[in-house]
């Protein structure tokens, strides 16, 4: 295989890269469309740098991700400890399992108006929006890989002489983890 080949071989994905942006570039500028739906990538690149020199919106940036992330972690805390829960014990599964079913095709920011009122306009209904929109896929992906472990595995733990807390801990979240990151 010759090298220009190789060359080119590896060149093609940022060659459909380069292609895209210029096409997207003369789109921009031929004035078909609004600016405001498609700016040219010149006034993209203003407004970028724009907004990495204004510390006000960096602040807002550092907020809008602070709100984000404190309502995922919140959401992977407790949708994993609930999953964990609902896959180990069939009384806690029976008792949460039809309330994550059956709220689980409402849209969560449909939501957003009763947090708003509930919770007021700063970010602790914004956070409680991220916990809930996390919350159902955690919890549910948890307890799918909390029932799923293999009972060859528990069998054996329990007749080594296991105690329920080292089975969780040595067995159940091991099998876990694929679906909690999942």
């Amino acid at each position: 295989m010759n090298t220009g080949f190789r060359f080119l071989q590896k060149a093609l994905p940022f060659l459909l890269v380069a292609v895209v942006l210029v096409l997207w570039e003369i789109a921009a500028r031929s004035g078909l469309w609004s600016r405001l739906l498609f700016p040219s990538l010149a006034s993209i690149a203003y407004e970028f740098a724009l907004f990495l020199v204004t510390p006000e919106r960096l602040h807002e940036a550092w907020v809008s991700l602070y709100r984000a992330l404190g309502g995922f972690a919140l959401a992977a805390v407790v949708g994993i400890l609930l999953g964990i829960l609902m896959g180990r014990s069939k009384f806690v599964a029976g008792l949460l399992d039809p309330l994550f079913s059956g709220t689980y095709a409402v849209p969560k920011l449909a939501l957003f108006p009763i947090f708003i009122f509930v919770f007021g306009i700063g970010s602790l209904s914004k956070v409680a929006l991220v916990f809930l929109e996390c919350l159902y896929p955690i919890v549910i992906m948890t307890y799918a890989g909390a029932r799923d472990v293999n009972r060859a595995l528990l069998w054996s733990a329990q007749n080594m002489g296991a105690s329920r807390a080292a089975i969780l801990r040595r067995v159940v979240i091991p099998a876990t983890t694929p679906f909690i990151f999942a």
